[in-house]
């Protein structure tokens, strides 16, 4: 089972602490490649996590229209364990 974390750094947050297997991440379409959506690619990148991007309509669904700063990661929930 998974659920959605959202927000930039609740993301990284959430990635930087290893406590859960994120499965991907979903970045709204237009947003521009600098500052923390860099970093976040990055980390994404060096641990083979996928990143998608997707129409912030679809962020907002996901993120039950919560602030998701235009980003999101979905991952297992905390002492889930993974198979």
């Amino acid at each position: 089972m998974s659920e959605i974390v959202y927000g930039r750094w609740a993301a990284m947050e959430t990635i930087r602490a290893g406590r859960r297997a994120v499965q991907q991440m979903l970045l709204a379409e237009g947003v521009e490649d600098k500052g923390i959506i860099v970093d976040l690619q990055a980390v994404a990148q060096q641990r083979s996590i996928p990143v998608k991007r997707l129409n912030r309509r679809m962020l907002d669904d996901l993120a039950k229209d919560g602030n998701h700063q235009a980003f999101t990661a979905s991952c297992c929930k905390i002492g889930a364990v993974w198979a």
